[in-house]
């Protein structure tokens, strides 16, 4: 249950960014969505400041058309932008009381190759490259590497291979075990689950800490190296 201060929030929100969006483009709207990443603080921002508020932390991200994220600690006020959708693992550092937010859009990228599959807008790529290059690559398409946090999600990806890669193939997924403790996340820093594995897997090795989707069973993943060239999937999070 939503108390009334978050509903006035997303309400402001959603208002201010539609009608910056309108602006630049009426066919489109962009939102902001809450990542479960949690006890971290990403580095690189491009604004660090006190904004007092999580709306005005959300405003001051508005405008900036190279804004992906921004990060919002409610008990110092301290907000941090970013030109980057801050992935979990990645630039980070331990800090507690953070709430993160990607921002989001109701549009998917159709025309760059991405296509709508049971409300997932996704795209496979074919080119062999690391899980790092995959994962750079789909940011570069304003996208991540396929997180699939609920079991919905896991057979929308089999799908996806299905009809527009290859079964025989395994392609690289967003999960990973980046502090190699055996504690595998997904790139929004949502833990994986274990019905999400196969058999036997992980198996614990400190060199296969990245994810990728078993042969003839895309539903599930596995762990392999993550210098090992695989084709992959990228994933944009609509509004």
């Amino acid at each position: 249950m939503k108390t009334w201060s978050e509903v006035i929030t997303f309400v402001i929100l959603t208002i201010s960014t539609f009608a910056f969006d309108s602006h630049q483009n009426p066919a489109h709207v962009t939102r902001f969505r809450k990542i479960p990443a949690e006890d971290v603080v990403f580095d690189g921002a491009v604004k660090d400041y006190i904004s007092g508020s999580r709306t005005r932390c959300a405003m001051s991200c508005i405008p900036r058309t190279q804004c992906l994220s921004y990060s919002f600690q409610k008990s110092s006020g301290r907000c941090l932008v970013f030109n980057r959708r801050v992935i979990y693992g990645i630039q980070m550092t331990s800090a507690t009381g953070f709430q993160h937010y990607w921002r989001v859009t109701d549009h998917c990228p159709t025309t760059q190759g991405f296509f709508i599959l049971e409300g997932s807008c996704v795209k496979v790529y074919e080119t062999q490259v690391t899980w790092q290059d995959a994962e750079s690559t789909c940011e570069t398409q304003g996208a991540h590497l396929f997180a699939g946090q609920t079991e919905r999600e896991m057979y929308t990806a089999e799908s996806v291979v299905n009809s527009r890669g290859s079964a025989s193939r395994n392609y690289r997924f967003g999960a990973w075990d980046h502090d190699k403790n055996g504690t595998w996340f997904w790139v929004t820093g949502a833990k994986v689950t274990s019905s999400t594995w196969q058999s036997g897997a992980p198996n614990g090795s400190r060199s296969k800490i990245c994810a990728e989707t078993v042969t003839y069973s895309a539903k599930q993943i596995t762990a392999n190296k993550c210098s090992n060239l695989n084709p992959f999937v990228c994933h944009v999070i609509l509004g």
